[in-house]
Formats: structure tokens, C-alpha cells, sequence
């Protein structure tokens, strides 16, 4: 909240008055946000990769912010791409001996924050799976949960010239 200091000419009263920024954010609720009708939220999920979109229009923000986890190797460690309206702004790995957030800034119309958590990750010898959100931060801070995915791991990779290739059975 922001509040704005007015003086009124005829008086020396000083007035306070909150300014409230205005958003339209479906409200989003963590039980059903799994449930693949959830209005919104488009994901698609492959046998090893992720995708998924969210709208976002917070004050006078408005993006498209999607997900891509893919190329899952045998380390315990996930790669990924957060886009927004169709440029990637940020590719990087996740890593479950150091999780974090993973941030972008809009710049316009004022300082936006938009960030990538993963949650409930585990890695076994065949299977990788997880949940995502988003935290907006915008004046308020603002949870969007995403989907759970999981993920195979390539159980087997061969060397083939220039090339590899995995066989995920």
C-alpha cells in the first residue's frame, strides 16, 4: 500500500490516503490448484517434459509467464526455461542441494518481480517430480500455483557418432 500525503489549502489538517493498487487475479485455491481444469493455467506434460502458462494482470502488469522443464539427465538436478509472452528471459537448472527462486524484473510499468519455486521435489533412479508456483511481486506479494509434474529418466544413453541418444523405457 502506498499512501499519499495531501494538504488541504483552507486548513492545516494533513490527510493520509491509502492508494490501493487495483488487480484482477482469480483467487486461487492450493487443493484444487492440481486439478487439470483449473482455469488459466494451460500445462501440458510429456513423458520427459513439462510446460506450462500462466496469465498474470496485476495492477497495469499483464504477461503470459510460462514454464519449461525438460532434459531431465541423470543428475538431481532440473533444467528449465521461464518465458514471458513468448521470450525466454531466464534458463537455468534447478538443484535440490541449493533451492531457490528463480527471479525476472519487468521494468515497466514500475518495478515487477515474477519468480519460479519448486516444491515437493524427489529424485529417484527412474523418476523426477515436483511442484511449481509463481510469486508475483507487485506492491503485494501474490502465490500462483502451477501443476506437479513428473518426469522419466533416461534409463539408458548411448553414444552414438556425434550424437546422443536417451531410451527411456
Amino acid at each position: 500500500m502506498c499512501l499519499l500525503k495531501v494538504k488541504f489549502p483552507l486548513s492545516v489538517v494533513t490527510v493520509l490516503v491509502p492508494l490501493v493498487a487495483s488487480f484482477t487475479l482469480k483467487s486461487v485455491d492450493p487443493v484444487t490448484a492440481n486439478n487439470p481444469n483449473f482455469d488459466g493455467c494451460e500445462c501440458v506434460s510429456g513423458n520427459s517434459s513439462f510446460y506450462c502458462c500462466q496469465p498474470i494482470s496485476v495492477y497495469r502488469f499483464s504477461e503470459l509467464v510460462c514454464v519449461n522443464v525438460s532434459s531431465v539427465d541423470t543428475q538431481n538436478v532440473i533444467p528449465f526455461t521461464l518465458s514471458a509472452d513468448g521470450k525466454s528471459r531466464l534458463t537455468d537448472t534447478y538443484s535440490e542441494k541449493a533451492p531457490q527462486p528463480y527471479c525476472i524484473e519487468f521494468d515497466n510499468p514500475g518495478p515487477v518481480y515474477t519468480c519460479l519455486i519448486f516444491y515437493n521435489t524427489t529424485f529417484t533412479s527412474t523418476q523426477v517430480s515436483g511442484c511449481l508456483k509463481l510469486r508475483v511481486l507487485v506492491q503485494a506479494e501474490i502465490f500462483i500455483p502451477l501443476r506437479c509434474f513428473n518426469l522419466s529418466r533416461p534409463s539408458d544413453v548411448k553414444q552414438e557418432d556425434d550424437f546422443t541418444t536417451n531410451y527411456i523405457f
